[in-house]
């Protein structure tokens, strides 16, 4: 979030609004992320954990509630005018946030699917279906993510991987997609910054 409000920041938008944005996107990846989990993989991970349904729901919840704050800032603003604060939150355009549920949305599937052909691609024989591929990306990336003292969920999300697509692949295997899985996703992030941070460098090049 600090990142994004600096670079938010560099190319002329305001911190605030920059702040504000990375804050929404976040709640909107945590929410739909939530609800990715608990249709495609939360039977399995309440049969394993129970409470897991539960504790989906309230992040959905959570996520509902805080999209309902920032598209009608009204009782919001009232409470800040209360505390003596002179901040007045503006509401968003509804049809951005919508694109953004889908969208978020949609990379979730588009991750799992991911997960799903590497699997297939690294193991000759492998039974991990769609469904599962998706749930387990999903909910091990969102543990590491909401896992604040990791750094990149490194190792969170790996274990919950790991726990989660043992029974299926088995202990080994699992392990050593989870860590193919982390390479693959490191380089692929690299490869999509890389041509906007030569941009950034070329002298006169307004980013």
């Amino acid at each position: 979030i600090a990142g994004m409000a600096v670079l938010g920041r560099e190319a002329g938008v305001p911190v605030a609004v920059a702040t504000g944005s990375a804050v929404v996107l976040q709640v909107i990846s945590i929410g739909t992320g939530a609800l990715v989990v608990a249709l495609t993989g939360s039977q399995s991970l309440e049969a394993r954990n129970p409470g897991t349904q539960a504790a989906l729901g309230g992040l959905v919840a959570v996520a509902i509630v805080s999209l309902m704050v920032v598209l009608w800032p009204a009782p919001l603003n009232w409470i800040l005018r209360r505390l003596g604060g002179e901040l007045d939150i503006k509401a968003p355009a509804w049809r951005p946030v919508a694109v953004g549920v889908m969208v978020n949305a949609l990379a979730w599937v588009l991750y799992g699917l991911a997960l799903y052909w590497l699997a297939h691609g690294v193991f000759a024989d492998v039974r991990l279906t769609l469904p599962q591929a998706i749930g387990a990306f999903t909910a091990s990336y969102l543990a590491g993510f909401l896992m604040l003292l990791a750094p990149g969920g490194f190792g969170v999300r790996e274990s919950v991987f790991i726990f989660l697509t043992q029974s299926v692949l088995g202990l080994g295997p699992a392990a050593a997609l989870a860590i193919v899985s982390r390479i693959a996703m490191t380089v692929a992030d690299l490869l999509a910054a890389a041509p906007f941070v030569m941009i950034r460098r070329k002298p006169g090049v307004a980013t």
